[in-house]
């Protein structure tokens, strides 16, 4: 039987999910949705590389290169979801994908800025769909976050358990002596 803390972090897990879940989708629909005003790939400038101070020929891009690393990080966003999703159906942890959802929450907190930043410059549906993107890599990385600290408090599988009392215990098992080594 579940204490009530494995409850209430269960509880907030779900929760934690749902948020990072409907963040990306969010991101997805705001992304799409910018990129589609590009009717040519023609020059445009973005506020960010403004603030660079560079000359005024590096400030320019490409409509479709402005959104490409922005693609990257809603890639790793839904990679990060699926792979919670998978590992909580499994009932394992895995730091691997903790390491993941970092990522994308760093990555999503820097696109998020740019999004804010950028929304000085545009006006009607370009501000709109602009805002669609803020919010959604806004509640995906808070998604995450929550879902990174609510993945230590869930209950594992007895098979898990049991592989790690099985691990090699104390401070000297899997290490080696490097002094014996160097006098070798």
């Amino acid at each position: 039987m579940a204490s009530n803390g494995e409850k209430a972090a269960g509880l907030v897990w779900v929760l934690s999910f749902f948020l990072a879940f409907s963040g990306g989708c969010l991101v997805l629909a705001g992304l799409a949705s910018m990129q589609s005003l590009c009717h040519n790939d023609g020059p445009i400038i973005t506020n960010s590389r403004r603030l660079l101070q560079l000359s005024p020929d590096t400030l320019v891009a490409t409509c479709s290169k402005a959104y490409r690393f922005q693609w990257w990080g809603w890639a790793l966003q839904t990679a990060f979801v699926f792979l919670t999703g998978a590992y909580w159906a499994a009932k394992s942890k895995n730091a691997g994908v903790l390491i993941i959802g970092a990522c994308a929450t760093v990555l999503g907190m820097i696109f998020c800025n740019d999004q804010l930043k950028a929304m000085d410059d545009v006006s009607g549906r370009a501000f709109s769909r602009a805002t669609t993107t803020f919010v959604g890599w806004l509640v995906a990385c808070t998604g995450n976050f929550l879902l990174i600290l609510t993945a230590f408090h869930l209950p594992e599988t007895a098979a898990a358990a049991t592989a790690d009392k099985k691990a090699p215990a104390g401070a000297a098992a899997g290490t080696t002596d490097v002094s014996a080594v160097a006098t070798a």
